[in-house]
């Protein structure tokens, strides 16, 4: 199965693909289907606007936002880890 959102980019006038794959179609900006959504749209929030002195401060900057929130491993959780994640995870086994 191939699974995507129907966010602008990602669509497609004509599919051609092996019919043993089947196709579920989101739509588009579904952050309870796609977690990374919501962590990316805080990314974004703390990188937009940025001006730099020269291009190395403007490369090290989205690694410094990103040590941020490797620091803060809870923080990600409560922007990714939606209820049926959790259940998923705790019920694997």
């Amino acid at each position: 199965m191939l699974v995507w959102d129907g966010a602008p980019a990602h669509r497609v006038k004509k599919l051609r693909i092996a019919t043993a794959i089947s196709l579920a179609n989101f739509p588009a900006y579904t952050p309870q289907f796609n977690p990374v959504e919501r962590f990316s749209e805080q990314l974004w929030s703390e990188l937009e606007f940025g001006v730099f002195e020269s291009s190395d401060k403007s490369e090290l900057y989205p690694a410094k936002i990103l040590e941020k929130h490797f620091k803060q491993p809870e923080l990600v959780k409560s922007m990714t880890l939606f209820p049926y994640i959790r259940h998923a995870r705790l019920n694997l086994n």
